[in-house]
């Protein structure tokens, strides 16, 4: 679950804060990589889009945020497929990820998107990322640049999986499980509105609340977000966390609706939440759980 970044010309002070926190996380002391700016992802949309005009940019944001926990500074001597462990969205199709590494222009948002338009341009053009972007339907994307060895790396997660020969595939795995899936974008506008607080652009918060949110947590009173809180504190971020379950009965939206209505306001900045859909304890009916995530 991985932060996005927009750039612009023209930024309101507030909007400046925000890309700030963002460019913090392109930093390689980030736990995961850091979605495609905006400009980037539409333009990796248009390149795929020259080999295969029905792929699309994920727009759950699914394939993006999970691929940030594939896109390391650890694996920048890794080149082509990986091993993928999640499946898609809907649990019936197999994730293809790859990945290549570039001589890093920088960490800005700027020379971070020269970097990707490069790599990107290249894969439809080369195996084995060509037959891969032909097979898919949807993708999602993240980078990690400067690396300490001055590298960036790009990693895209493709669904369906490419099924042929391919090379042998490295196997990095994300550093922490998630189990949670992100918000949709109608779930987005929900959390915002009944919290009455700015949704977290960037997604960090809400890839802090995949890390914690779990199936456990419907039998719990209390919970202490210790892993979100140290993630954050690694970002001079200070966060508080919410969680809570409601019966799933038919959409899983108007269980989250019924979650985040059932809590007190808090007196925070922005927000950020993932869940759970569709959790089973003891065999008893199915349960959505979901966890926000709150900068104070």
């Amino acid at each position: 679950i991985c932060s996005r970044l927009n750039a612009g010309n023209n930024l309101s002070g507030n909007m400046v804060s925000i890309y700030l926190l963002a460019l913090m996380c392109l930093l390689p002391v980030c736990f995961a990589g850091m979605a495609f700016p905006v400009p980037e992802s539409t333009y990796a949309q248009d390149m795929f889009r020259k080999i295969n005009p029905a792929i699309e940019w994920d727009p759950t944001n699914f394939l993006v945020d999970l691929s940030g926990p594939y896109t390391l500074c650890k694996y920048s001597d890794h080149y082509g497929p990986i091993n993928v462990y999640e499946v898609s969205k809907d649990g019936g199709s197999s994730i293809g990820g790859y990945i290549e590494t570039i001589k890093s222009s920088g960490h800005t948002v700027t020379k971070a998107g020269k970097d990707i338009r490069v790599v990107i341009a290249g894969w439809i053009k080369k195996n084995p990322f060509k037959d891969q972007i032909r097979e898919a339907k949807l993708f999602g994307c993240s980078i990690q640049p400067s690396c300490p060895n001055g590298r960036s790396v790009i990693g895209c997660l493709f669904s369906p999986k490419f099924q042929g020969n391919q090379p042998r595939p490295t196997n990095p795995g994300p550093i922490v499980k998630q189990k949670a899936l992100a918000f949709t974008s109608d779930q987005y506008e929900l959390a915002a509105k009944v919290t009455q607080k700015r949704w977290d652009r960037s997604h960090l918060l809400e890839n802090l609340s995949g890390y914690e949110t779990d199936c456990d947590m419907i039998n719990q009173r209390y919970h202490d977000f210790a892993d979100a809180k140290a993630m954050a504190s690694k970002r001079g971020i200070k966060v508080i966390g919410k969680f809570g379950s409601a019966p799933l009965k038919g959409d899983t939206t108007e269980a989250v609706s019924k979650i985040i209505r059932s809590w007190n306001l808090v007196n925070a900045k922005m927000v950020g939440c993932s869940a759970i859909p569709d959790c089973t304890i003891f065999e008893k009916e199915m349960t959505t759980v979901v966890s926000c995530i709150f900068s104070l």
